[in-house]
């Protein structure tokens, strides 16, 4: 393959990754994702700071889309978090502080797989986790009795490699997970003889892999090092105001649509300012890689995608079973009903999504003989059309691994 005469960091990158890795072109945005989110750490105009997973089964390509970072001085590479161990509150024996923070300003923490802190110790998760979380705005503090008070500011960014079980956890622990923004690879599923290429490709690569995999660090390093040496003055990209819109309406769609119930109760959503400000910095981060100074349509399309993937694959069939279900008829469902539209989604999940979703106005709720029947309001409807989320493109490909058999047949009747 030829290498066009001019080419952006982001381009050579994402043509690089696609040559050696043979990622389809839905999972070579984790290029985009993985670049954008740690050039937005140290820009000064992005001042909400993108944390990102990357979810997809083992065996897909999420490691490897983060280990050319691995040597990289302002990223900070670790298998996997434990306790403690981003604010110790210990003392070591020469008296330094041994906490992970006090490295990490203006750097990203790339974890190389979560899935064991999320599927351990709750106590644990939560305890980890939840010192993230208080870390996030850039000022966190921590008393012991061994080190008294200590305080750290510092602004960094997450990277987690992380399996699909990052939903179920994210439902139990909503409060911990609206930090992320997701990225998830293997979306589509392939038929047989191409993911048998595809495993060809990758076999006949292996003895040669020690040599791509320093071409995809020495890329992904250098278009870091490049965008900061042009970017670092520049403001944030100008964004069309039909852009703008769009991209503050899916950041209030999202964050109604991923909040939680408190034990089964309905409870105040969360407000989208932080999670708009973090698609923002996000599409910023792409646009500096890319060397452009204005928001295009291909941009917009990779913030539809982050917007799709960070809701959780429940709440992101339900509420797809409900959109479809209003475009063609504005007829109410039952919650065994749109269970059986959603797969792996049972009747218990879709009554509290619907608990929450009635209290905040996204769906109405209609009692028939006695048996709860629900739909999208006209306004959570005019709302999720006006994002684009949902219909077909290059943000989410019309296939049916992303969307199951009955949603299909909506689309198809539209």
């Amino acid at each position: 393959m030829s290498t066009p005469a001019t080419e952006s960091p982001l381009a050579k990158v994402r043509r690089l990754f696609g040559e050696h890795m043979a990622l389809d072109i839905d999972d070579l945005g984790v290029v985009d994702f993985v670049l954008a989110t740690v050039v937005a750490v140290w820009h000064p105009c992005c001042q909400e700071i993108p944390w990102g997973y990357i979810v997809s089964p083992p065996g897909s390509g999420k490691t490897e889309a983060t280990r050319p970072l691995k040597d990289y001085p302002g990223c900070i590479f670790v298998s996997s978090p434990t306790e403690n161990a981003l604010i110790s509150g210990h003392k070591s024996e020469n008296g330094e502080d041994p906490s992970l923070i006090a490295l990490l300003d203006k750097k990203t923490i790339v974890i190389k797989d979560l899935t064991p802190v999320i599927s351990g110790n709750p106590q644990k998760t939560a305890k980890i986790l939840g010192d993230y979380r208080d870390a996030f705005d850039g000022f966190c503090s921590k008393a012991s009795g061994t080190a008294g008070l200590r305080s750290y500011e510092a602004t960094f960014g997450v990277l987690a490699a992380v399996t699909d079980m990052i939903d179920k956890f994210t439902e139990d622990f909503q409060q911990l997970g609206e930090r992320f923004l997701t990225f998830r690879m293997n979306r589509i599923q392939h038929p047989f003889l191409k993911r048998r290429e595809h495993l060809r490709h990758v076999t006949r690569a292996m003895p040669h892999k020690d040599k791509w995999r320093k071409v995809l660090a020495d890329a992904m390093i250098e278009a870091i090092e490049d965008t900061k040496k042009t970017t670092v003055a520049r403001p944030l990209p100008a964004q069309p105001e039909e852009i703008e819109t769009c991209v503050l309406t899916m950041a209030d769609v999202v964050a109604q649509l991923r909040t939680s119930t408190v034990g089964g109760n309905a409870t105040s959503s969360e407000v989208a300012t932080r999670l708009s400000q973090q698609l923002t910095s996000l599409a910023a981060g792409r646009i500096y890689c890319d060397d452009r100074n204005e928001w295009n349509e291909d941009d917009l399309s990779f913030i539809r995608r982050i917007c799709i993937d960070t809701l959780s694959l429940p709440r992101r069939r339900v509420a797809m079973a409900l959109y479809y279900r209003f475009a063609r008829s504005t007829d109410y469902m039952t919650a065994n009903q749109i269970a059986n539209k959603c797969s792996g989604v049972t009747v218990h999940s879709v009554l509290d999504f619907m608990t929450q979703w009635v209290h905040v106005g996204l769906v109405d709720k209609f009692i028939l003989k006695s048996t709860s029947t629900y739909r999208l309001s006209p306004e959570g409807y005019e709302s999720l059309h006006m994002t684009g989320m949902f219909d077909p493109g290059p943000h989410f490909p019309s296939h049916p691994s992303n969307i199951n058999k009955g949603e299909v047949l909506c689309q198809k009747k539209q």
